[in-house]
């Protein structure tokens, strides 16, 4: 219902219009409208007089047939009861009316079964004993007349008679059928009700609620309250006290998802109580399954330890998420206890406690997950440890920015801040991020020791299964021959770096072997198969170096090394110093050739203008407002913009999603230069949004998945979400991504009516390397084939298709997006799509503004706009 009583007023007189003037008399009834036909009257007869906004415009059309279909019933009732039982006509009073419908009318309501319909409902009418006297205005209209009267009691000092009935629906509901009298000579105010069935109801409201409040075993929820207690259930779509005309979601919003539920939300001591009590389950199921296993938990004692410093970071992980993480610090439960200088005796006892019980947990239990997990960051601020951030930790993912991921740490995206924001990063991502505050919806390298891992998708048996699975893999691992040629190129995603001393063993012996094996993480290089597989084992667990750039002396260091025995010491240390060299020499070369994309432009000032004055005045609207928008953020210190999206929209795991635009970024989308990620996937929002409006059959996945580092870091977890999609978008015709090749961005359409896959690439006379691409592709089609039962085929990829060429420079991200919106004209291709036909000619400077346009538009319609899709409201997320 609208809020201002006159557009509340204009809406009920539209409703009753609407039914005298526009509706047949003689209708079965209001349900034998047709949708269409209600959107007509609605578009004719309300729109023009009574605006709604377009998010506001469903249920304002819910509510209006809701109110005729009233006003309908009315109108007829009265006509029957003035006109028809008189004889008498009514075209004076109500001249829209044709004869000819009136004499139909009129037999039908002198019908047999008119009769027995109307006896039927005088047996009805005459149960309900208690009117109110509100008029049309309803309870709504009435609140501001009740706190007059409230005010003017208040003002007199006169006690308010209503106050000894309970606040809420039975005040209102008895307010309602009662008149309020006010006796200032006296000075008392006397309730005088409608009827004496509504006085007794009164008193019974009050005994009922007396008697629930001296006992303890009677609490009212929700519509069981006192008012039910005493009239009975509710009739759906009505909430007494409230509204004849709203439901459940209006009356309590706060249960709406409660809505025909036979239970009830327990409280908050059951929640606790029921999670104390899984708890203690779980554990003693944990103990059972590890002690089948052969494992056998030896509790240790709570005095102080002699541990060198904290191992678990795994430990206790629901324990940590039921209470925040811990509000405070870290404090032994022993005050007694001796202090050592262990870092142990400022951590959580519960989270201790877990350690104790299974010492074996470490930071390595990161390497059993398969998908990216809900996690804590701690740190040691002022000598106890706390938790600085939440987010996600990503497993098996080696290269972050193209830069190799240290040893130690695993890579996390940053999602909620805690009151730490200065905390340096142990390894930052880039110039330009360099503290745990700076680091908001970014991913980031952090210590794997520091990383408590909160289990949401899987219990603890799962990673159990998960370690035992990865324990036995690692030890076939010494003992197999050399693997398949596609084997390597898979082990950067079914394992990750371990530390010496995770995985318990029976023996000292077996102890040492398995941490020599698992304290490397695979070779990213195909090996050839051949004699010698077991002196070649060592080579396929040391750390990943690309065979591409591996120089030839280093490539005779790795297989001398590999040759040696593996129980020699000293040959160990020296192969992890030639990987660790390898590695370094990697990042610094992957580093400098994606210093465009990773780091910020050099021509960027924070708070300058980004584009000079008369490129303001050749811009678009929107993107000038972006820039005004950009210079006014400067001045209340902002650095970026969060957008907002939904699971729906690029079908990721959570509900809701963010990631931020920073304003370094925005400096290459004025000025047409390398797009960050962020723009693509604006852009590709903003696509997504227009297409569902459009009803156009194309689905849309996101390119930062679908880059390059992601799917080397963590190929199956891209293989299932490209498989997930292909079953989602099964009625789409085209399923279009941007695809980062780490440092080049090209647009990829798949075609699975034609099982082909098209690359758009604004540099195809450069050689590119799409294998690893074409295999999730590949691998991904023909998972997706066998839950359809359909022919298992590959896709044919077409990496040399006829498009745009750009000139030299960093433009390839707007590239993709004009390649994208051609693209779209492949649906009304019938024949080979390779016969669509593109210009081969360089982009021209309007277009590229028109580009820029269309992605500020987004952004400041849509993310900035309080109002838009992408906007992200929750204050919380700084926190």
């Amino acid at each position: 219902m609208p809020r201002e009583k006159r557009q509340r007023l204009r809406l009920r007189r539209l409703a009753g219009l609407i039914a005298r003037q526009q509706l047949s008399l003689v209708m079965p009834g209001f349900k034998s409208l047709k949708l269409d036909q209600k959107w007509r009257l609605f578009d004719a007869w309300v729109e023009p007089f009574l605006h709604f906004p377009e998010d506001m415009k469903e249920d304002g059309f819910k509510q209006i047939m809701k109110t005729t279909a009233k006003a309908w019933r009315n109108h007829r009732s009265k006509l029957k009861k003035h006109f028809v039982k008189k004889g008498l006509t009514p075209f004076e009073k109500h001249p829209h009316i044709e004869p000819a419908d009136w004499e139909a009318f009129v037999r039908v309501a002198e019908s047999e079964e008119a009769e027995k319909e109307s006896e039927r409902f005088k047996a009805l009418r005459e149960q309900y004993r208690n009117e109110h006297s509100m008029g049309p205005a309803g309870y709504e209209g009435m609140e501001s007349i009740w706190e007059e009267e409230d005010s003017q009691l208040l003002a007199l000092g006169i006690p308010n008679p209503y106050e000894i009935f309970p606040e809420g629906r039975p005040r209102n509901w008895l307010r309602a059928r009662s008149k309020l009298e006010i006796s200032e000579l006296e000075g008392v105010a006397h309730i005088r009700w409608k009827s004496e069935a509504t006085k007794r109801l009164s008193e019974e409201i009050c005994e009922k609620q007396a008697h629930a409040d001296s006992s303890s075993c009677i609490s009212w929820v929700r519509d069981k309250d006192v008012l039910a207690q005493c009239l009975g259930p509710e009739q759906p779509g009505r909430v007494r006290g409230f509204s004849s005309y709203a439901g459940w979601k209006y009356g309590w919003p706060e249960h709406s998802g409660m809505y025909r539920k036979r239970r009830k939300q327990a409280s908050s001591a059951d929640l606790r109580a029921i999670k104390e009590e899984l708890r203690l389950e779980l554990h003693q199921d944990l103990l059972s399954l590890l002690a089948s296993l052969g494992l056998q938990i030896v509790p240790v004692s709570r005095n102080t330890s002699p541990a060198p410093g904290r191992r678990s970071s795994c430990a206790s992980a629901s324990e940590v998420a039921a209470r925040d993480i811990n509000e405070g610090p870290l404090n032994n439960e022993d005050e007694e206890a001796p202090k050592n200088d262990s870092p142990i005796r400022n951590e959580d006892p519960e989270l201790m406690e877990l350690m104790e019980l299974d010492p074996s947990w470490s930071h390595d239990t990161i390497s059993c997950l398969s998908e990216p997990t809900p996690c804590a960051l701690f740190h040691t601020v002022g000598g106890h440890r706390v938790v600085v951030a939440w987010g996600q930790v990503y497993p098996k993912q080696f290269l972050l920015h193209s830069v190799q991921v240290d040893v130690e740490c695993a890579v996390v995206k940053v999602e909620k801040i805690r009151d730490y924001p200065n905390v340096e990063l142990p390894i930052p991502p880039n110039d330009e991020i360099s503290k745990i505050g700076e680091s908001l919806l970014q991913r980031i390298q952090w210590s794997m020791r520091d990383i408590v891992v909160l289990p949401r998708h899987g219990s603890s048996q799962t990673v159990e299964k998960n370690s035992t699975k990865q324990r036995k893999s690692l030890s076939d691992a010494a003992k197999s021959g050399q693997e398949k040629q596609s084997a390597p190129k898979n082990s950067a995603t079914k394992s990750a770096p371990i530390s010496v001393g995770t995985v318990a063993a029976k023996s000292g012996q077996e102890k040492e072997r398995m941490a020599d094996a698992t304290i490397c993480a695979p070779i990213n290089a195909a090996t050839k198969s051949g004699p010698g597989k077991e002196k070649t084992a060592d080579a396929a667990i040391c750390a990943p170096i690309n065979a591409a750039t591996k120089s030839g002396q280093e490539k005779e260091k790795m297989v001398e090394t590999s040759k040696k025995a593996p129980g020699e010491g000293s040959n160990k240390q020296q192969a992890i110093k030639i990987s660790k060299e390898a590695a370094g020499k990697k990042q610094s070369k992957k580093k400098g050739a994606a210093s465009a994309w990773t780091r910020p432009n050099p021509r960027f000032n924070y708070g300058q203008p980004m584009l000079t004055a008369d490129e303001l005045n050749s811009a678009g609207p929107t993107t000038i407002s972006l820039h005004n928008y950009y210079l006014r953020g400067c001045a209340q210190k902002k650095k970026d913009i969060l957008v907002q999206f939904r699971r729906a929209h690029l079908l990721r795991s959570l509900d809701k999603e963010y990631f931020l635009v920073r304003f370094n970024d925005l400096y290459d989308l004025f000025n047409v230069d390398a797009l960050d990620v962020s723009l693509i996937r604006c852009f590709t929002l903003s696509t997504i949004s227009e297409t569902k409006v459009r009803t156009v059959p194309v689905g849309f996945l996101d390119p930062e998945l679908m880059s390059m580092s992601t799917i080397t870091s963590d190929r199956s977890y891209v293989v299932n979400y490209v498989a997930k999609a292909m079953q989602k978008y099964v009625k789409k015709k085209l399923i279009m991504f941007a695809h980062n090749t780490i440092g080049h961005w090209v647009l990829v359409v798949v075609i699975p009516k034609w099982k082909k896959v098209l690359y758009f690439d604004s540099l195809r006379s450069q050689a590119r390397d799409h294998k690893q691409l074409k295999e999730v592709l590949n691998e991904a089609f023909i998972s997706y084939c066998s839950l359809k039962k359909v022919a298992r085929e590959s896709l044919q990829h077409v990496t040399k298709f006829q498009c745009h060429q750009q000139p030299p420079g960093n433009a390839c991200g707007f590239y993709v997006v004009y390649h994208l919106m051609k693209a779209m004209e492949l649906l009304s291709k019938d024949a080979d799509p390779e016969e669509f036909e593109v210009m081969t000619t360089p982009l021209s400077v309007d277009v590229l503004h028109g580009i820029r346009e269309n992605i500020a538009s987004f952004i400041v319609n849509q993310v900035i706009s309080d109002k838009g899709e992408f906007h992200c409201s929750n204050p919380g997320l700084y926190a």
